[in-house]
């Protein structure tokens, strides 16, 4: 949908912006994966197993994001 963003802030949850082109998540929970990685986190959990993501998976996607930032914040405004 196309909005001028008159009127109001809050446009819609998840909405990048309150102005302009937005796109929705047609089928939310499919689509963002909640359902499944909550399904797949107590079925891990009953069954005694690692679920598919880890703790570690997570420590690293932290690290790489860090590391983006520092990368970030250290070439801010060079071309």
């Amino acid at each position: 949908m196309f909005t001028t963003g008159k009127g109001a802030d809050y446009v819609s949850e998840k909405s990048e912006s309150n102005s302009g082109w937005l796109f929705p998540v047609g089928d939310e929970v499919n689509d963002l994966g909640y359902n499944h990685m909550f399904t797949d986190m107590f079925n891990s959990l009953e069954k005694g197993v690692d679920p598919k993501e880890t703790f570690y998976d997570g420590y690293v996607v932290n690290a790489v994001l860090d590391a983006a930032y520092r990368s970030a914040k250290q070439n801010c405004g060079n071309p």
